[in-house]
């Protein structure tokens, strides 16, 4: 098999630090010293051990909102389609679909200044013209991003 750290064991679900220590003792022996370095600190410090343990298990989304963030303003002056149908945006609320179909924004950055319209939204947006953009010039990669 393959090994695992337990940043990663615990990212899987239904495990928990318990888990991994048994994991660690199990592998390694009750008696070896790093299964016993587990254990004490388990019983150590039981706030900290399990702070670390939503970091780890929290670390890889905070990573796609940082991208995301970082994507979105880097094109935030993308300009919308004034045809935009927003019925064709996944993910989108009816909310936020209302609300975009009503204003009609010019850009990522106006549509990212109306109330209840989020970040995720407005990531799925920018995904959703990207693509149109690159179907209409016939699927390459287009001059707005990657992505």
């Amino acid at each position: 098999g393959s090994y695992r750290s337990a940043a990663e064991m615990l990212l899987r679900p239904g495990i928990t630090l318990e888990r991994v220590s048994a994991g660690v003792e199990g592998a390694l022996g009750r008696e070896d010293p790093a299964a016993q370095q587990v254990r004490r600190l388990l019983d150590l410090d039981r706030f900290a051990v399990e702070a670390a343990a939503v970091e780890c298990y929290y670390r890889p989304y905070l990573a796609r909102q940082t991208r995301q963030l970082a994507e979105l303003r880097r094109d935030e002056a993308l300009a919308l389609p004034r045809d935009l149908d927003y019925a064709a945006v996944g993910s989108l609320s009816l909310e936020e679909r209302e609300r975009l179909q009503e204003l009609r924004p010019a850009s990522i950055a106006s549509a990212g200044r109306i109330p209840g319209v989020t970040p995720a939204a407005l990531f799925a947006l920018l995904k959703h013209v990207r693509r149109q953009r690159q179907h209409k010039h016939g699927g390459g990669r287009s001059s707005v991003g990657g992505g």
